[in-house]
């Protein structure tokens, strides 16, 4: 049976309205929302296993994305709501505000989390 701790988390993860994405320090994907799987155009099942530049596609649309999520994992450095484009998979365009925030314990880096927010409709 699952803990108290594991069903909040997986409830917060199940319910969170953003896209949420939580790595290690490698940037190994360790969590991650139905939110952001849909606002990445993979399926949920795609992130088990999967780094970050194994998710986030090698596109020139995608370079701001993956600058923010490679300075954030190899840099150790937070980003506050930087906009940036995204292209899907099946080539939809979006608008995502990206923060970041670096998870450390006596300065040893420990993972990032990142936290997209879909700001297409708003440009």
């Amino acid at each position: 049976m699952p803990s108290v701790r594991r069903i909040v988390v997986d409830r917060v993860l199940q319910s969170i309205p953003v896209g949420l994405l939580v790595m290690d320090a490698g940037g190994g994907i360790m969590a991650a929302s139905p939110s952001a799987a849909s606002m990445l155009g993979v399926p949920e099942t795609a992130f088990t296993g999967r780094t970050w530049k194994e998710i986030l596609r090698e596109l020139p649309e995608n370079a701001a994305f993956r600058a923010v999520v490679a300075k954030s994992v190899h840099e150790e450095k937070d980003i506050r709501r930087r906009e940036v484009p995204y292209r899907a998979p099946n080539g939809k365009r979006y608008r995502f505000a990206l923060t970041t925030a670096c998870v450390k314990n006596r300065e040893r880096m420990l993972g990032v989390v990142l936290i997209m927010d879909d700001v297409t409709e708003l440009e």
